[in-house]
């Protein structure tokens, strides 16, 4: 038996005779045979569904000193608190410069689904779940459908998440405070609206599937803006600049020639000079490299400038 269910008996062949853990309690561990093992959730949290593995924190503008509950008590009017998981109703403090709490009219939902179908819906179910989702909301807040908008902004849409999690915008926010808003989408009756919505579009039943934790957080919308970054690398071409040695026992120059190579990859620019070398040994006979742009290709330019002992500069 999974997290969240229990079974004692004997000889079971499949899940479907393990039981729920009733909700307002939670079980985490798999393979339990009793009851007894699911455990009441805390004062702080709540269990909105059976079979859970983890009770879920009070949500923003709710607390509970309790045990075993399936939902938390909501602020009264005019006040409220950001912070989850709350025990007591003292924190829920005035808003200043709101008396509905809502300072820009708007508020972030977001609802967090277990086994949430994701993968077997395919894109034209789930932009009708999208969008059966922004009227539930919208018919629990007493706004339009054109007030509830998904992350980037599209109206009459929320954003799904792979792991089961939606998120929404509810704006134009006039006529309710953010404690009308958490009375209305921290219930039962609207989790279930969104699971029934859900699994009409699917077609099939879903075991185990439900709304979790739903929170309500005052805030102004700002759409979701994609930024990307664009890195740009330059080729640079090197040129050096190398010296051909024309080897004589006078002290003759004469002009240079220039050659191009490809050496290593990289194209390198060589410019040839022609200069003078005495030779160690005044009866030692001259070598003569003249490097010519026609008739010497870049392997045999390398072979030379190795030869004759040249470092080559920076390339």
């Amino acid at each position: 038996c999974s997290p969240g269910t229990w079974s004692s008996l004997w000889g079971a062949t499949n899940q479907s005779t393990c039981t729920d853990c009733e909700a307002g309690k939670f079980q985490p561990a798999v393979g339990q045979a009793s009851k007894d093992v699911c455990i009441r959730c805390p004062p702080g949290k709540y269990g909105p569904m059976m079979g859970a593995a983890a009770c879920a924190y009070c949500p923003a503008g709710s607390w509970n000193g309790d045990f075993a509950q399936t939902e938390c008590d909501v602020c009264p009017q005019g006040r409220w608190m950001h912070s989850r998981g709350s025990l007591q109703g003292e924190g829920c403090a005035p808003c200043p410069g709101s008396g509905d709490c809502l300072p820009d009219g708007s508020a972030r939902i977001t609802i967090e689904f277990v086994h949430f179908p994701y993968a077997e819906l395919d894109s034209e179910q789930m932009e009708k779940v999208q969008v059966a989702m922004a009227e539930d909301i919208a018919a629990a807040c007493s706004v339009g459908n054109q007030s509830v908008l998904d992350l980037n902004g599209k109206s009459s849409s929320v954003s799904v998440g792979s792991d089961g999690s939606v998120s929404a915008f509810v704006t134009e926010v006039t006529k309710s405070s953010a404690s009308d808003l958490a009375s209305k989408l921290y219930t039962t009756t609207f989790r279930s609206r969104l699971v029934s919505s859900t699994l009409e579009i699917l077609g099939v039943d879903k075991e185990h599937f439900g709304a979790g934790a739903i929170s309500v957080q005052p805030e102004e919308f700002l759409p979701v803006t994609v930024t990307s970054t664009t890195t740009s690398v330059s080729s640079t071409t090197a040129s050096t600049t190398t010296s051909s040695i024309s080897d004589s026992s006078s002290s003759d120059s004469s002009s240079a020639n220039s050659s191009d190579v490809s050496l290593l990859g990289a194209e390198v620019s060589f410019s040839a000079r022609n200069v003078t070398r005495t030779s160690r040994y005044h009866d030692e006979a001259p070598e003569d490299f003249v490097l010519s742009n026609a008739a010497t290709p870049a392997v045999s330019l390398a072979a030379l400038l190795a030869s004759s002992g040249l470092m080559l500069g920076r390339i």
